[in-house]
């Protein structure tokens, strides 16, 4: 009987064909071998998919929406290929690009910290032609367990393209849907790891750049936080984190704190809010 793969790869993508093709090579390139890969096409508009079936590896399988869901629900598609003998969970983004070493050097440290539960690494920014730009200056300073407990009270300190976790943790939490707005956008990944932390698994990162994230005008992320204010973006997503704690009577000492940071969050929203509306004055 064929060996089994213990580590999955999950690619969710909308209308990535301009980068798409590198991102999947990046993932066959892999110095380690040993995974299955699952790509959600969320009902491109381009030619996403038919990159995507240009790839005729046998460790891909590829997943199809009928009408676009947003990324949480390409998650959520994606999760449910998860099975018993995945014992890890890579996620990797349709634009970005891993470095070859990135899944064994996870891989080697789960295996060898058992302690830790989501693991990701340290990032090189790189621009639409692939060129290196300045990277994320949070990103490279939370570099232990302590450090992204603390400042993840505060914001995301970790990219979500990087991270490979252990499967009870999407089996626990899974990506929740409550974060989608009315305008489909929703951070998918800032409230899985604030379950993680307020339960007491630990979260750790490599100080090594094993990922390039691409950062361009079609990148959700960055047009969602240049349009919206910030600060609200946050508030916003807590409160739908801390509402569904409450819900399953599980508020922590680390969701007290949380509580406590989004109501600064929300005055640091208003600020922002009135300082604009003096400039345009």
């Amino acid at each position: 009987m064929a060996k089994k793969n213990e580590v999955i790869v999950l690619m969710p993508a909308y209308n990535a064909a301009q980068y798409i093709g590198e991102a999947i090579s990046s993932i066959l390139q892999q110095g380690f071998k040993d995974f299955d890969f699952v790509i959600c096409d969320d009902c491109s508009t381009d030619n996403t998919l038919n990159v995507i079936e240009l790839f005729k590896d046998p460790r891909i399988t590829v997943l199809q929406h009928p009408v676009n869901m947003g990324v949480v629900r390409a998650m959520n598609s994606l999760t449910a290929s998860i099975q018993s003998h995945h014992k890890y969970v890579a996620i990797m983004h349709a634009d970005d690009i891993a470095h070859p070493t990135r899944l064994q050097k996870q891989h080697d440290y789960l295996e060898a910290n058992p302690e830790v539960a989501v693991l990701s690494t340290i990032t090189q920014h790189i621009n639409e032609k692939g060129e290196k730009i300045a990277g994320w200056e949070l990103d490279e300073k939370t570099l232990t367990p302590t450090a992204i407990k603390k400042q993840m009270l505060i914001e995301n300190c970790i990219t979500h393209s990087t991270v490979m976790m252990r499967s009870f943790i999407i089996d626990q939490y899974g990506y929740d849907l409550n974060q989608i707005r009315s305008n489909s956008y929703a951070v998918e990944d800032y409230p899985l790891w604030l379950h993680t932390l307020s339960d007491d698994f630990i979260i750790d990162k490599l100080n090594e750049k094993l990922l390039d994230y691409r950062v361009h005008t079609n990148n959700t992320t960055t047009r969602e936080y240049r349009s919206r204010n910030a600060y609200f973006i946050l508030y916003d997503t807590k409160k739908r984190y801390l509402e569904k704690r409450k819900e399953a009577h599980q508020i922590t000492s680390f969701d007290k704190k949380l509580a406590r940071q989004m109501k600064k969050d929300y005055i640091l929203g208003l600020g922002k809010e009135l300082k604009a509306l003096f400039h345009t004055k």
